[in-house]
């Protein structure tokens, strides 16, 4: 067993500093090398390193992201679109679209997740529907068989709205368009099969409806969030 001795004040002021930017990989910093990586991190959490960090060098800023994407399966399918609606800002959200050309294309989704990977950080929190399961997974994915580092695990706060209402609410479905429709929020546009059958085929009226319906998605999120803020429990969890 590795010999544990009293923190240092170097050791802690490296904790502050790397923590919040390299998550559990700083339990690898050669700085460490003669404690275990397991103290490391129970001293950095136990620190509320990562909170401290963000509440010091940055605004509160929450973002609402979606996602649509060609396949439920990042192996055989790619991104379509993604978009981050703001919370309290009507104007201006990032996205990102696939244009016809890059679909069968070598390249397919790289720009999008390029893009995505240099907005997403920018956001101390991102809320999703049924994102942990989905959404981030298949970007993580994505993200990866590009040879793009992913976002690092406890630099972005993460809120799933799935798992709140289906917590909290007993409906016939847990679909984001049953919870919409059961608390009466408007504005879920379905998509029939064939659309997506024409956006594969590089259909631009296709890709340019699937687009518009994720946009409508992330406004919707942001409606639901008010909506079920109330009921959210205080814990963290991260990207």
């Amino acid at each position: 067993m590795k010999h544990q001795m009293p923190w240092t004040a170097a050791e802690v002021a490296l904790l502050r500093e790397k923590y919040p930017t390299l998550g559990y990989e700083v339990a690898d910093l050669p700085e460490f090398k003669h404690r275990t990586p397991v103290s490391v991190i129970r001293k950095a959490e136990a620190l509320r390193l990562k909170v401290d960090r963000i509440t010091q060098l940055l605004k509160d800023r929450v973002g609402y992201l979606d996602i649509e994407t060609s396949h439920l399966n990042a192996s055989f399918g790619i991104v379509y679109s993604w978009v981050i609606k703001e919370a309290e800002l009507d104007v201006g959200m990032p996205c990102g679209f696939i244009r016809p050309e890059e679909i069968h294309s070598p390249d397919q989704d790289r720009r999008l997740l390029q893009q995505l990977l240099q907005v997403a950080p920018r956001y101390t929190r991102l809320i999703t529907y049924y994102g942990s399961r989905f959404d981030i997974p298949f970007l993580r994915s994505r993200a990866l068989i590009h040879k793009f580092d992913f976002i690092p695990y406890g630099k972005i706060e993460h809120l799933d709205l799935y798992y709140v209402a289906r917590s909290k609410l007993r409906i016939y479905s847990r679909s984001l368009e049953a919870v919409c429709e059961t608390l009466g929020i408007p504005g879920k546009t379905p998509l029939k099969p064939e659309v997506w059958m024409r956006a594969w085929r590089g259909d631009p009226e296709a890709l340019a409806y699937i687009f518009q319906h994720n946009k409508a998605d992330a406004e919707i999120l942001e409606a639901l969030h008010q909506r079920l803020a109330r009921y959210i429990a205080g814990c963290r969890r991260y990207i």
